[in-house]
């Protein structure tokens, strides 16, 4: 995401951005951990793209385990509404 200069108005503060934008601090921390090492190599949206591929491994194994609970104690799972 683009941080606002003297001539143009980035897309964090921007109006559209102001209370949907969330986490833009953390991304910030890690790209200027990685570029001290690695100048111009990683984009933030390379940073983007990690941290959704890795958020996708940990729900398909949340769900994963969570199937695993129900035909192992399926009692734990048992619906008092119906």
């Amino acid at each position: 995401m683009l941080d606002d200069t003297v001539t143009l108005r980035g897309e964090k503060k921007a109006a559209n951005n102001i209370n949907s934008l969330k986490g833009s601090g953390i991304v910030d921390k890690i790209k200027n951990m990685i570029e001290s090492e690695c100048p111009g190599v990683v984009s933030c949206a390379d940073i983007l793209t990690i941290a959704a591929r890795d958020a996708v491994i940990l729900v398909r194994k949340n769900c994963l385990l969570l199937d695993f609970i129900k035909i192992v104690h399926p009692m734990v799972f048992i619906d008092f509404d119906l």
